[in-house]
């Protein structure tokens, strides 16, 4: 582009003004094209650009119209209620193995202990409603001398048996 310029200085000073006048209306018409084709590049450019950004657009929706789909098959499967089911059966057996987990490490509360020995009462109360009645009368005392000596007989055992 300096060259034509130069080369324009030259032709004015040789006196050849209107080759000087062609060669900068050459050199005008020139940057003026060289200007279009930037400009049509960078249409170009953005274009390209404009096009790569509604493809990532387009598999980003793809790719969500994916996850709706796949979470409505989950869904189908897994109804609310069979959650809230699930929910409730595991902290049944949460708080199940949290007494568990109290009573194997020993840490009864006074609450836990007023319990066991309410239900240990109720035991007592019903056992004694099947012992029978003792005595409430003093029993004759028997002398050594009336006695009178019992035949040996062997002794039967007695074996206690723990109630279950």
């Amino acid at each position: 582009m300096e060259r034509e310029r130069s080369v324009a200085k030259q032709l004015l000073g040789e006196g050849k003004k209107e080759k000087a006048l062609l060669l900068l209306k050459k050199k005008r018409y020139f940057d003026k094209v060289l200007d279009q084709t930037n400009k049509q590049l960078n249409n170009i450019e953005q274009l390209v650009n404009d096009i790569e950004f509604a493809q990532v657009q387009m598999e980003v929706v793809n790719r969500l119209d994916s996850g709706n789909q796949a979470l409505k098959r989950i869904h189908q499967v897994m109804s609310l209620e069979n959650v809230e089911q699930i929910m409730g059966e595991t902290r049944e057996a949460q708080a199940y193995q949290e007494e568990i987990d109290a009573l194997i490490s020993g840490s009864l509360t006074s609450k836990d202990i007023e319990i066991a020995e309410s239900e240990l009462d109720k035991l007592l109360a019903t056992l004694s409603d099947q012992l029978p009645e003792a005595p409430t009368h003093n029993l004759p005392t028997v002398a050594d001398k009336d006695r009178q000596p019992t035949p040996d007989r062997p002794r039967s055992t007695r074996t206690a048996v723990l109630a279950s």
